[in-house]
């Protein structure tokens, strides 16, 4: 069976059973982050789950569903459960720790991760093992969220697995100076090569197919070159890969160059599907009237991008000729969500983001029909706590009680600050 099969094979369609998949960013930030009153968060995830009942997607790859200081993303998780999917996997928890950043503004080295990643995986078939990697780069208000790339292995039938890889990049913003998206430009080059080695450590000695989706940032209309070449990172990274680089590619030509390094059959299913980058962010039509852009949304869309026609959002498939699970050719298609929401301020809101998800089919030889409970990574406290009495190791018995410690100073302080927050929303409302 080829790899990438096609929609239209009788033998293909007949002989195996669709396995959908969803990326998309939802656009549920923070409470106190917002471009037109509240972006009406509350009614679009609930639309979002209604529209659960009636699709069929097997797999969610989302992207902007944020857990701190909310419980949305705990809404969903537990709404998607009466909906079949069983699994899912979350973002590394926002530590109060610090990591290294671009911090151009002051001069200081360092940020400390004060909002989540937002990043979600939600399946219908097991997941069998979960990790993830924060990003050691940002810039501007991203290097204060815990930016990361999630992983999940799912067995989608009795012998066949898929790494399903989970990621939001990067932002670059329209009222910025153009030195203030250049660095925001090299913090997202970098999260590439962060990805690209994570992807490459959590699959060795795999041959099972890899499926990346996420929000990368990365315009594929855009075709300036860009400007990373001589950075300690990548000119290390190009060493090691024994890269031969041409020096006037665009950003998505070379984040596609970073991850076929490791994923030397990986392609871009809708750019493949369709023939051409359809957008995906900030849609416009031509009014036949004036020859003028108007924007498809003006309700969520920041007003600075309105128009730009931006294709942001991405599926990746990179097959293995050893594994029953194909691509279905023809499969990929742009999900625009529309809806009617009036809203009390007057406002309809047209789309449940401001953004398109990306969909696709696999395709699986002998489906897994018996589902079994999702067994949960070991993040949790209670995990930390048996996993000391139990050890007998005393150096791993001393790291636990380490992050054992170290959880619940990190647990102490997000709660002063919440309340901090509690206490100065009471004081303004006096």
């Amino acid at each position: 069976m080829s790899s990438f099969a096609s929609s239209s094979s009788s033998s293909s369609s007949s002989s195996t059973t669709p396995v959908k998949v969803l990326t998309y960013n939802m656009f549920l930030r923070p409470p106190i982050v917002r471009n037109n009153e509240s972006d009406f968060k509350e009614v679009r995830l609930d639309a979002f789950i209604d529209m659960l009942k009636d699709k069929e997607y097997d797999v969610l790859i989302l992207q902007e569903i944020f857990c701190r200081i909310t419980d949305r993303q705990h809404r969903l998780i537990e709404a998607a459960k009466t909906h079949g999917y069983l699994y899912h996997t979350v973002a590394t928890e926002a530590a109060w720790t610090w990591h290294e950043t671009l911090f151009p503004i002051t001069g200081c080295a360092t940020r400390p991760k004060l909002v989540d990643a937002g990043l979600l995986i939600l399946s219908r078939y097991p997941i069998v093992a979960a990790d993830a990697h924060m990003f050691t780069h940002g810039n501007q208000i991203d290097a204060w969220a815990a930016k990361q790339v999630i992983h999940a292995k799912i067995r989608l039938s009795h012998n066949n697995f898929c790494h399903v890889f989970n990621t939001h990049l990067q932002s670059n913003y329209s009222d910025n100076t153009p030195v203030q998206n250049a660095l925001n430009n090299l913090a997202r080059q970098l999260q590439i090569l962060e990805m690209a080695a994570f992807i490459e450590r959590v699959t060795k000695g795999s041959r099972d197919p890899i499926l990346i989706g996420g929000d990368l940032n990365i315009n594929a209309k855009a075709v300036a070159p860009i400007n990373i070449w001589s950075h300690a990172s990548y000119t290390e990274y190009a060493a090691a890969k024994n890269l031969k680089t041409d020096t006037n590619i665009s950003e998505y030509e070379y984040m596609m160059l970073v991850l076929r390094s490791v994923c030397p059959s990986l392609r871009d299913v809708l750019l493949h599907d369709k023939g051409e980058h359809l957008v995906t962010y900030a849609d416009y039509y031509i009014c036949k009237e004036t020859g003028l852009k108007l924007p498809r949304e003006s309700v969520l869309t920041d007003k600075s991008d309105l128009c730009i026609g931006a294709r942001l959002d991405y599926l990746l498939f990179s097959p293995s000729s050893t594994s029953s699970i194909s691509l279905d050719g023809g499969s990929a298609d742009v999900q625009t969500f529309p809806c009617q929401i009036a809203t009390k301020s007057g406002h309809v809101v047209t789309q449940l983001s401001d953004h398109y998800g990306i969909s696709a089919c696999l395709r699986v030889s002998r489906p897994l029909l018996h589902r079994r409970p999702l067994q949960r990574r070991e993040s949790s406290l209670l995990l930390m706590v048996l996993s000391c009495a139990t050890n007998t190791n005393s150096t791993e018995k001393g790291n636990i009680i380490s992050r054992v410690a170290l959880t619940c100073v990190q647990k102490f302080f997000f709660g002063l600050f919440v309340f901090g927050v509690f206490v100065a929303e009471i004081l303004h409302l006096i």
